[in-house]
């Protein structure tokens, strides 16, 4: 201003500098920024559910998921169904076959998937035809004997089946592929497990032919001394025995190629190793074990359990459901590793502040040297004025 000597100006800027050296030195505050959390249950839903390459005795069913869940097929001529099909794999996108199947006639059929997590989804009832002449009343038409559709790819399901001497009789009355009734049993503390096969039996069985199938909680000593003597061999021990099913035939039928499914209990199987330490052992009637290719199957739906299938070459014979593990190897002394510890460097911070740029620090650092330029300036200038 007019009249106002120099050295006000000069002191205006000090202050001025002063100021906003000290709004440069401050740290800059960044914006708060976190996760919220999001909960809530996504259901499990399957779409675009089609059938399709129907033919006479077989078809494709392929549905999808929002999710990786396994699948499963069950299928027959009324609603109460009776077959199931199932692959174990967690996908999105499932293609199930079906064979086996009768020309020219409906078959009801629903979807079933489980995710990783337990949850189910179910379709309604749906159907499909199958292609071709549905079979006379006889089945197998004139010319007696087997030909035509009494083959070995005839699907057929047991019938007449009954309880005796503490087993289920499964009838043998035709070639093809035999599945048997299921069999529901409490063995060992767990209650309502369902075990069941299947075999393909080559040409006519004998008259009166059938298959008494028993569950039993322990087999003998020299069957259990047999099976800890094969997965010795193979490398393995066993961890537990879960119950022994076993096919008695009478009279011998021709047969290959038994299909095994076992229930157990969800808490067997996590008590005891695990779904991969899970095996089906089977014990013909020379003695021999075999150890046989062992998959889940699926989660049988109304009670929680677990099935686990197998594939047996040989005749129907001895099951058993147990977990193995590795055998313990002979120990070796390792070299021992030297171990590092790094010790963490840096700068910690407070959640949600960012500590202040180095080029704020420089920026403050220089106003300071130009205020202080500046007062040693105006104090020069001062001293002259008064002389």
């Amino acid at each position: 201003m007019k009249g106002e000597p120099p050295s006000f100006h000069l002191l205006a800027a000090l202050a001025f500098l002063l100021a906003l050296g000290g709004a440069l030195s401050l740290p800059v505050q960044a914006a708060f920024t976190g996760t919220i959390p999001v909960s809530g249950v996504v259901h499990l839903v399957a779409y675009n559910v089609t059938v399709w390459a129907v033919q006479d005795t077989g078809a494709n069913i392929t549905w999808s998921t929002n999710t990786l869940a396994n699948g499963t097929v069950e299928y027959g001529r009324t609603t109460s169904y009776g077959s199931v099909r199932t692959e174990p794999g967690l996908v999105v996108n499932r293609t199930l076959s079906l064979d086996g199947l009768t020309p020219g006639t409906t078959y009801h059929y629903r979807i079933v998937s489980v995710d990783a997590y337990g949850h189910v989804y179910r379709s309604g009832d749906l159907q499909f035809t199958t292609t071709g002449t549905p079979p006379g009343p006889s089945g197998g038409g004139s010319g007696g004997g087997g030909g035509g559709s009494w083959g070995p790819s005839r699907l057929i399901q047991a019938g007449g089946c009954r309880a005796a001497y503490a087993g289920v009789v499964t009838p043998v009355t035709e070639p093809g592929t035999l599945t048997s009734c299921t069999i529901i049993s409490t063995v060992n503390g767990m209650a309502d497990l369902r075990s069941s096969w299947s075999v393909t039996i080559l040409g006519e069985p004998p008259e009166g032919a059938r298959f008494i199938t028993y569950i039993l909680s322990q087999p003998s000593e020299s069957t259990m001394s047999a099976f800890d003597a094969s997965l010795r061999n193979a490398g393995f021990g066993i961890i537990a025995l879960a119950y022994v099913m076993e096919v008695v035939q009478s009279p011998h039928v021709p047969q290959e190629n038994a299909i095994i499914l076992m229930d157990v209990n969800r808490t067997w199987v996590r008590l005891n190793g695990g779904v991969d330490a899970v095996r089906i052992l089977r014990q013909g009637e020379d003695g021999a074990v075999r150890i046989l290719d062992t998959k889940f199957s699926n989660y049988v739906l109304d009670t929680g359990h677990m099935n686990f299938r197998a594939s047996s070459p040989d005749d129907l014979a001895l099951y058993a459901l147990v977990t193995v593990e590795a055998a313990a190897l002979p120990s070796t002394t390792a070299p021992a590793e030297t171990a590092t510890t790094v010790e963490p460097t840096g700068t910690a911070t407070e959640p949600g502040r960012l500590p202040a740029p180095a080029s704020t620090g420089f920026l403050a650092l220089v106003v300071i040297l130009t205020i202080t330029g500046l007062a040693i300036g105006l104090l020069i200038h001062t001293r002259r004025l008064r002389r």
